[in-house]
């Protein structure tokens, strides 16, 4: 059983330190397991990295900026981790409200797009608070603007036809090895040997610390 689905071939079609890797989805459908996955398999998620793996350079909601300014960061940030030579990408959730603006300063993008299902996302915001008509209205909506959130990053996955990896949430944290075996193969990386930290870091429950993950 897959845990996910390969559109527009694989990661592997170029040299992979040319490559850089974007995970993103929507709030809450586990992309911080997913990045940090990707981080266990050695790419370059950012320095310093906060719990949810998100880093600040590509966070518009950390920074005071306005969007122009926002978006020169970006750009500065990619052009120094292109001089790197590493293999490198991010982590954002709703980086498809920003992609399109930096598409053509991007050299080789790679999508990790995740998926999962939102009512979960509402039955946990919902937990302490009393059923009513307020918390249905929000309910709707927060289902709503997840699945529009959902159309709009397969519609820039066929828009921009680079090797994209949809990933099930579900499946990836029940079938965990499963999932860095097939990642890996998107990407173009050796499976680690010990997987044990990686496998750690992707338990649902709480978040965990990338820098435990062993390289």
């Amino acid at each position: 059983m897959e845990t996910g689905v390969t559109l527009f071939g694989t990661a592997q079609n170029t040299t992979v330190k040319d490559l850089n890797f974007i995970c993103f989805g929507s709030p809450r459908c586990g992309t911080s397991m997913v990045a940090g996955a990707m981080c266990g398999l050695g790419i370059n998620m950012g320095d310093d990295l906060p719990v949810n793996v998100e880093d600040p350079m590509f966070n518009p909601h950390v920074t005071d900026m306005s969007r122009s300014d926002f978006l020169r960061q970006i750009k500065s940030t990619i052009q120094n981790r292109r001089n790197s030579g590493a293999v490198w990408g991010w982590k954002f959730p709703r980086a498809v409200s920003y992609l399109p603006a930096i598409k053509d300063d991007l050299p080789n993008p790679r999508l990790v797009i995740v998926y999962r299902d939102p009512v979960p996302a509402v039955i946990r915001a919902g937990r302490g608070r009393k059923q009513s008509a307020d918390f249905d209205d929000i309910s709707y909506k927060s289902i709503d603007e997840c699945i529009r959130t959902y159309r709009r990053n397969i519609e820039l996955a066929r828009e921009w036809r680079c090797p994209t990896f949809l990933v099930s949430y579900e499946r990836a944290s029940q079938m965990p090895e499963t999932f860095l075996q097939e990642l890996s193969e998107f990407c173009g990386l050796k499976m680690p040997e010990d997987t044990s930290s990686i496998i750690d870091f992707m338990k649902p429950g709480s978040y965990k610390n990338p820098l435990d993950i062993k390289i």
